[in-house]
């Protein structure tokens, strides 16, 4: 778990140096946090190793999650002046929640396919 978080807050650093080029744009605001969301959630599943490759473990989304969180803070401090973290709400609190849905997404778009019951054990 610890390498998972190390990995999820170095990717979600880098990712905040990034993400500050897009703070107060119309659209790439919302959606670069997503996108750190989603490379968080690789970096974390990628470092806890091949058993949580197949389905990454609820955790381990969660730290994603958290790195995310936080890397899209630090973006929001990174820009020149620094930007306050969550006034006004409307504008501000966005990029955290698709932070958040970025890496809780990353099991359900690149996860494996889920295992349905056969068709002889359903007629059982």
């Amino acid at each position: 778990m610890l390498r998972a978080a190390l990995a999820a807050l170095g990717v979600g650093f880098l990712g905040a140096w990034v993400a500050a080029q897009y703070v107060d744009t119309q659209y790439f605001a919302v959606i670069v946090p997503a996108l750190i969301g989603l490379a968080c959630a690789w970096a974390a599943t990628t470092a806890a190793g091949k058993a949580s490759a197949a389905r990454p473990p609820r955790v381990l989304v969660l730290i994603a999650a958290v790195a995310a969180v936080l890397a899209t803070a630090l973006s929001d401090r990174l820009v020149p002046g620094g930007q306050n973290l969550f006034v006004p709400p409307g504008h501000r609190l966005p990029p955290y929640v698709a932070a958040v849905i970025g890496a809780f997404a990353w099991p359900v778009l690149f996860g494996p396919p889920k295992k349905r019951p056969s068709d002889s054990a359903v007629a059982q």
